[in-house]
């Protein structure tokens, strides 16, 4: 297995999209995702199986994790996958709003470096890129201008000329 270890905020009652999109590139990179998503034809190992639940349990919220465990429905990893999966695509669209309301209102905090401000806003995007939002290069500039500092107006001036 690969040394490198992402960090993925653990997942709660509203993550739902960006913490699947991770936690399936973890289990991906770690050759695992065939215990969630088994390939047709494919026999599963019971140690993946156990190395995939361990992966998930440890980054998700104290609290969903004991009702997974308390669950008896929920005894392998691909049922586990599902019953996230049907409970959090559902709060996708109001986490979409949110989002969308949060990017609308970005802005360029007092004393924020220029290139910290550029990356919120970036990492916002593609927060809203995983929801299933469609962002264009154009939006993200716009967004970009429209939240800067004082310091910053001539530049907001010329581009909404």
């Amino acid at each position: 297995m690969n040394s490198y270890k992402a960090h993925i905020e653990p997942l709660g009652y509203s993550n739902w999209p960006v913490w699947s999109m991770r936690m399936k590139d973890i289990l991906m990179r770690d050759g695992l995702w065939g215990a969630i998503k088994p390939i047709p034809g494919e026999q599963l190992c019971t140690p993946d199986q156990h190395k995939a639940m361990g992966q998930l349990m440890l980054h998700v919220d104290l609290n969903i994790r004991k009702d997974i465990e308390s669950n008896q429905e929920l005894s392998t990893v691909a049922k586990v996958w599902e019953h996230l999966e049907s409970r959090y695509v559902r709060t996708a669209g109001v986490q979409k709003f949110q989002l969308k309301d949060e990017w609308r209102s970005m802005q360029q905090e007092e004393g924020e470096p220029i290139a910290a401000y550029v990356s919120r806003v970036k990492m916002k995007a593609a927060e809203l890129k995983a929801v299933g939002a469609s962002m264009d290069e154009e939006e993200m500039v716009m967004t970009l201008v429209r939240g800067l500092s004082e310091e910053y107006s001539l530049l907001r001036s010329m581009a909404r000329t």
